[in-house]
């Protein structure tokens, strides 16, 4: 057995909830907030991805850091002045966004016996702490929603 500390990662008990779909997970949006995907800005998304910018980390949807294509340096906009980064913005910068809903995330659940203990969902970002899980998906996890905790 091996472990190690991961950064993109989060823990928490899971809840049932029917009236999401078998493929969907609800993530907290606390978790959302802490969880980030790179996406590269292009001239389709540059819009939006000022936006995100321009929100930062503490708003959600927002962004949490900037990596410039020009000096490969990556900018935090907690401290920064993320409106003249906004505009500075360029095609092949990548900014690190916070998780939305219908971005794809592996799920698991401990101990992991087999390869269905491990799945990928698509995330729809809930209110309250905890991740919620479709009653029909819970066999495969053998999860039984009595404090169980989910990666």
């Amino acid at each position: 057995m091996n472990g190690k500390r991961v950064d993109q990662s989060a823990r928490s008990v899971i809840t049932p909830d029917p009236y999401i779909s078998l493929d969907q997970l609800g993530v907290p949006i606390k978790i959302a907030m802490n969880l980030t995907f790179r996406e590269v800005v292009n001239k389709y998304n540059i819009d939006e991805m000022r936006k995100l910018v321009i929100n930062g980390p503490e708003v959600w949807p927002g962004a949490k850091e900037i990596c410039k294509r020009e000096d490969n340096k990556t900018y935090t906009l907690k401290y920064g002045n993320r409106e003249k980064l906004a505009e500075e913005l360029v095609e092949g910068d990548v900014i690190n966004r916070h998780l939305r809903d219908d971005d794809y995330v592996l799920f698991n659940r401990q101990p992991s016996l087999h390869k269905m203990s491990m799945m990928c969902h698509r995330v729809k970002v809930m209110p309250y702490q905890t991740f919620r899980l479709n009653v029909l998906v819970t066999s495969p996890y053998n999860a039984d929603f009595d404090g169980d905790k989910s990666n």
